[in-house]
């Protein structure tokens, strides 16, 4: 049962980082910047269907409007967390980028020094949590977390512009 909790979380980050990096793309949905060097059949540039994004909805006709529904993606780009975050998911202190909430589970984007990353981690360990994996390099690496709740991923590498490390920090309901 370990391993496939371990598997549902690296599954869990890699099926949540097109989400993210959708802020990386032009409007037609082609990637940017240099090196990309995409082009589709024709000389044509790619293009990619955009996620539907759904915002809250108000009045009193709509009850559960404020809770997302198969499918619904709800997206923040104001430094918070999303709505309904769970508070036991220690996230690193730092600059949140994008944060975003589908099906029951959190993704967020965010930018932080290596230390803190290191502190939230060792408090969720101290606080029951479990690691299930934790393997990388100086440049990077990829955590696991998990307890009778919730699986945590953090896929993180270092940011060249800033200094800080990149994480990409997914909450997702244990099996």
């Amino acid at each position: 049962m370990r391993l496939q909790n371990k598997a549902t979380s690296i599954a869990a980050l890699l099926l949540a980082t097109p989400l993210l990096l959708v802020g990386c793309a032009d409007e037609g949905g082609a990637p940017t910047g240099p090196g990309t060097g995409l082009v589709a059949p024709g000389g044509e540039s790619p293009q990619a269907e955009k996620p539907q994004v759904t915002e809250p909805k108000s009045g009193k006709d709509t009850p559960n409007a404020d809770k997302p529904k198969s499918g619904d993606v709800k997206v923040e780009t104001n430094g918070n967390l999303p709505k309904g975050f769970p508070s036991e998911a220690i996230v690193p202190k730092g600059d949140i980028t994008f944060s975003g909430e589908a099906d029951g589970g959190y993704s967020v984007l965010m930018l932080a020094d290596e230390k803190d990353i290191d502190s939230a981690i060792e408090s969720m360990k101290s606080s029951g949590w479990k690691e299930a994996l934790n393997m990388g390099t100086k440049e990077g690496r990829i955590v696991s977390l998990e307890n009778s709740k919730w699986s945590v991923g953090m896929i993180v590498g270092k940011d060249k512009d800033s200094g800080k490390m990149s994480v990409i920090y997914t909450v997702t309901p244990a099996n």
